[in-house]
C-alpha cells in the first residue's frame, strides 16, 4: 500500500493471510542465520515450511546453483552412498565445488552477462578481454566491493584496462547511471525521469542528480590499439573505434528536462557510517563472494559517503548469512582522477 501526499511518500506491506486457524508453529532446524531469518517470516506468515530436502533433491540443487551443470551419474552414485551426517556431507560438498573450475566459468558468465559483454559494442577483441578479465577477478577471488570499485572507477583504455569497457557499452550519462543504480544497487531508475515515480519515493530530481555523476566521463579514441578497426554503426548511431580511453573530463553537466536546469550530483541513499573505518579482518570466504566485515539484514545495500554496503542473501540452507561489506575511504585529494564527480560516489564527501 501506498499513499503520496504533495511529495510526502509512505508505503507498506500488508499480507491477506487467509483463514490461519489451528496453526502451531513447530520451529524448523536452522544451519545459519538465513534460515533464521526465514524461520521468522514463516512464524509470522504462520506458513509450515516443507522438511529438509533429500540428499539426490540437494545434489542437484547445489550444482545448478553453483556451476550451473548438473551433476554426473558418478558423483550422484557417491554422494548418495556416503552414508555420513547429511550436514556434514553437504558442507563438505559446497566447500568443493565454490572455487572449482565449473564454478569460476559459471559465475563469470553470470557476470559478463550483467555486464554486457558483446562484441557488439566492444568488438571480438574487446569482449574477450572483458570476459577473461571477469574471470580472472572470480578465479583470484576478488571481495566484491573491490570488483566493483575497479570498475565503476576505471578509466585509460579498455584495450589495456578491461574493465573500462563498461563505459564504452552504454555512454551516456543517463543510461550509465539507469546501468549502475540497477546493477549495483538493485533499483530502477528509469520510470522516473519524466516525472515522479508514481509506485516508489524515488523523484525526478534525483534521476537527474545521480546521473550528474556520471557527466564527466569521456571517451575518445585509442589510436594505437585500435587503427582504423570500428565496432558497431547503423543508420542512426556511427561506428565507434575498436578501442577507446575512458578519462574524466574536466567539464560536463547534466541538465534537468523539466526545469532545464544544471542539476548537481547528489546520492539518493541516505546512510551513515564511521570515517577512516579499517575493516576487519577475514578468515575465509567462497570464492566470487563478497568478503565479509559485518552482519546486515538481508537485500539491505548502500553506497553513500565512502562507504558501500551490499548484502548478500541465499534462500539455500548451505549459503552463510548475509554480510555488509566496509569500504576503506579512498583516495580524494584534490587533483587526483578520483576527485571527478563518478569517483565521489565512493568518496567521502561529507
Amino acid at each position: 500500500v501506498l499513499a503520496r501526499f504533495e511529495g510526502a511518500y509512505a508505503a507498506t506491506t500488508v499480507t491477506a493471510m487467509g483463514d490461519r486457524s489451528g496453526f502451531v508453529w513447530k520451529q524448523p532446524e536452522t544451519w545459519s542465520d538465513i534460515d533464521k531469518l526465514t524461520a521468522a517470516k514463516w512464524q509470522r506468515l504462520k506458513i509450515a515450511p516443507s522438511g529438509l530436502c533429500s540428499d539426490a533433491d540437494f545434489l542437484r540443487r547445489v550444482y545448478l546453483d553453483l556451476t550451473g551443470l548438473p551433476p554426473s551419474a558418478e558423483v550422484v552414485g557417491k554422494f548418495l552412498a556416503d552414508k555420513r551426517d547429511t550436514r556434514a556431507k553437504r558442507a563438505e560438498l559446497v566447500d568443493a565445488l565454490v572455487g572449482s573450475e565449473p564454478y569460476i566459468d559459471h559465475w563469470a558468465n553470470k557476470w559478463a552477462d550483467l555486464l554486457q559483454v558483446n562484441r557488439k559494442f566492444l568488438g571480438a577483441a574487446g569482449a574477450k578481454s572483458f570476459r577473461d578479465w571477469i574471470r580472472n577477478e572470480v578465479k583470484t577471488n576478488t571481495p566484491y566491493d573491490d570488483f566493483a570499485r575497479k570498475i565503476l572507477t576505471a578509466s585509460g583504455s579498455n584495450k589495456t584496462n578491461p574493465a573500462a569497457s563498461y563505459y564504452k557499452i552504454l555512454r551516456k550519462p543517463d543510461a550509465i547511471m539507469e546501468n549502475t543504480t540497477h546493477l549495483w544497487l538493485a533499483t530502477r531508475f528509469n520510470c522516473n525521469k519524466c516525472h515522479d515515480h508514481p509506485f516508489e519515493r524515488w523523484t525526478q530530481d534525483q534521476y537527474y542528480e545521480t546521473a550528474a555523476f556520471f557527466a564527466q566521463v569521456g571517451l575518445k579514441k585509442d589510436a594505437k590499439a585500435s587503427g582504423n578497426k570500428t565496432v558497431g554503426g547503423t543508420a542512426v548511431e556511427g561506428k565507434k573505434p575498436l578501442f577507446e580511453e575512458i578519462f574524466d573530463k574536466p567539464n560536463g553537466d547534466m541538465k534537468h528536462d523539466r526545469t532545464g536546469a544544471i542539476t548537481a550530483p547528489k546520492f539518493p541513499f541516505v546512510a551513515k557510517y564511521a570515517k577512516q573505518e579499517k575493516p576487519h579482518a577475514v578468515r575465509s570466504w567462497p570464492r566470487g563472494l563478497p568478503a565479509p566485515t559485518t552482519a546486515i539484514s538481508p537485500a539491505a545495500m548502500s553506497i553513500a559517503s565512502g562507504d558501500i554496503c551490499w548484502a548478500w542473501a541465499s534462500s539455500s540452507r548451505w549459503m552463510t548469512s548475509a554480510r555488509a561489506i566496509r569500504l576503506p575511504t579512498p583516495n580524494c585529494s584534490t587533483g587526483s582522477r578520483r576527485n571527478s564527480s563518478r569517483a565521489n560516489l565512493m568518496c567521502n564527501t561529507s
